[in-house]
C-alpha cells in the first residue's frame, strides 16, 4: 500500500480553514436601528445573543414565532396581526432601551435590570378563520 503525499501551502492550508472570528457582540443601538427598520427577527436573535435565559426576551421570541407561523397560514387577521406585531416591537423597544450603551466584550454578558416600573406587553388573542 503507497501513501499519497499532498504539498500543500501554508496559504492553501489556512484558506481552507474555517473563520474563527470572535463572535460580535450587538450593540444598543444596532437592536434600536433593528427595530427601527422592520427587522423584527435579527433583532431578536440580538437580544437573545445578550440575554439567552431572559424570560421577557424568550416570551416575545415565542409570540413572535408564533405571529409568524398563523399570517402564512392565514388564520389571523391584519388588523390583529398588525396590533400584535406593533405590541412586540414597543416591548423590544422597552428592553432594547434599558440596556447599557455598552455591552462590554462577552455575550450573554449584559448584566440588565430592570425596575418595578418596566411594562411589557404579553400578547393573548384569538386567531380569527
Amino acid at each position: 500500500m503507497q501513501q499519497q503525499q499532498t504539498s500543500q501551502t501554508y496559504e492553501e492550508a489556512a484558506s481552507a480553514m474555517p473563520d474563527f472570528e470572535e463572535k460580535k457582540v450587538p450593540k444598543k443601538q444596532e437592536i434600536l436601528d433593528l427595530l427601527a427598520n422592520g427587522d423584527v427577527d435579527k433583532a431578536i436573535k440580538e437580544l437573545r445573543v445578550l440575554m439567552p435565559e431572559d424570560n421577557t426576551v424568550l416570551n416575545l421570541t415565542s409570540q413572535y414565532n408564533r405571529l409568524k407561523r398563523e399570517r402564512q397560514q392565514g388564520i389571523i387577521s391584519n388588523e390583529n396581526a398588525n396590533l400584535t406585531n406593533n405590541q412586540i416591537v414597543n416591548s423590544l423597544i422597552q428592553i432594547a432601551r434599558k440596556l447599557p450603551d455598552d455591552m462590554g466584550d462577552e455575550a450573554g454578558n449584559a448584566n440588565t435590570e430592570f425596575d418595578d416600573n418596566s411594562t411589557y406587553v404579553y400578547i393573548e388573542y384569538a386567531s380569527v378563520k
